[in-house]
């Protein structure tokens, strides 16, 4: 009786480290993915810039074909979320990995601006999986979920700080082919190991509470959803804009034929302020009210691109114009 208890124990421990590994691991599969989602979507931006030499068009008539990627990319992460609670999530996240595999490859051989068009819709599309079901996975497997959820947001703005960078050397050193084309190698070999390392789950059925959290009068709902709203697309807005433009906006300031590995390097030095902000900010979090710190950010972010709109000789800010310029383009980037 004695060696059948120890046995059922032992076998007990067994289970629960192999259960806290495969947390672990799907956990770490997801902070990958975070950085990857991001990484691959701010491809183009930076690319677009050699393109204008290869192809001869405006950098307008060029920046105009992300419209399809960044679309999809809102877009499809609803009928994402509405799968992720009815089919298996690992099975979503594999489709993720070598979805945008696929399509950097494709974008990598496109024989023309149309498909290359096409190649980016279809990554917008694969890379809008992440958002509603890789949160969901580290939400299930976290056990402390506030430092998990917080690590998983610098792995994302890793993903954009780097994007630049890394893409204007990959498109020195192999063309504007290659910087498509490494990531997407990376992305179906990542698939292929989270696909053989990572056990399947049983699907996800949808559940909802019969009683609200916290009950709200109509009119208050009303007024918090509508100012989230706001917020959301004017935010959105503001880092999507930014994310896009700022290696062209690097390009033209600086001049003097800078080489497109300085305009990503420079780019993703702007960038990185916002993830060693989010750093900061995950600590204030735990010290500050979150409304507290939620409406210093907002101020702080229109009082950064009201700042972009003031002519340069402010009277304010004759005196150091350059000074006032440095701290309003660093303004947005340090909120995200």
């Amino acid at each position: 009786m004695t060696t059948d208890v120890l046995t059922s124990q032992a076998l007990s421990v067994q289970e629960q480290s192999d259960q806290q590994s495969h947390r672990r691991l799907a956990i770490g599969f997801m902070n990958w993915a975070h950085a990857i989602d991001h990484f691959v979507i701010l491809i183009y931006p930076t690319v677009v810039i050699e393109l204008e030499a290869a192809y001869g068009e405006s950098y307008s008539t060029l920046i105009a074909l992300a419209t399809a990627s960044f679309v999809a990319f809102g877009l499809f992460s609803l009928p994402a979320g509405w799968l992720g609670d009815r089919w298996s999530r690992r099975d979503l996240m594999f489709t993720f990995y070598i979805g945008c595999g696929l399509s950097l490859v494709a974008a990598a051989f496109a024989p023309s601006l149309v498909w290359l068009g096409v190649a980016l819709f279809a990554l917008g599309m694969f890379a809008a999986i992440y958002h509603p079901v890789g949160t969901a996975v580290i939400l299930e497997n976290a056990t402390q979920r506030g430092r998990t959820m917080a690590f998983n947001g610098v792995c994302g703005n890793v993903g954009v700080s780097l994007a630049a960078g890394i893409t204007a050397a990959l498109t020195a050193a192999f063309s504007w082919r290659g910087a498509f084309l490494v990531p997407g190698l990376i992305c179906l070999a990542t698939g292929a190991i989270y696909f053989w390392l990572v056990p399947n789950e049983a699907s996800h059925t949808v559940k909802r509470s019969a009683s609200a959290d916290v009950t709200l009068s109509p009119v208050t709902a009303a007024a918090i959803f509508g100012l989230f709203v706001v917020v959301a697309l004017s935010a959105g807005l503001v880092f999507n804009t930014i994310s896009i433009a700022l290696p062209k906006i690097v390009d033209e300031r600086v001049g003097n034929g800078i080489s497109l590995v300085m305009v990503g390097g420079l780019t993703t030095a702007v960038f990185l302020c916002g993830a060693v902000a989010q750093i900061t900010v995950g600590r204030l979090v735990e010290r500050f009210p979150l409304h507290i710190l939620f409406a210093i950010s907002a101020v702080m972010q229109f009082t950064g691109v009201l700042g972009r709109l003031m002519p340069a000789d402010f009277r304010c800010c004759s005196r150091s114009p350059s000074r006032w310029r440095r701290f309003t383009a660093r303004s947005p980037s340090t909120i995200w």
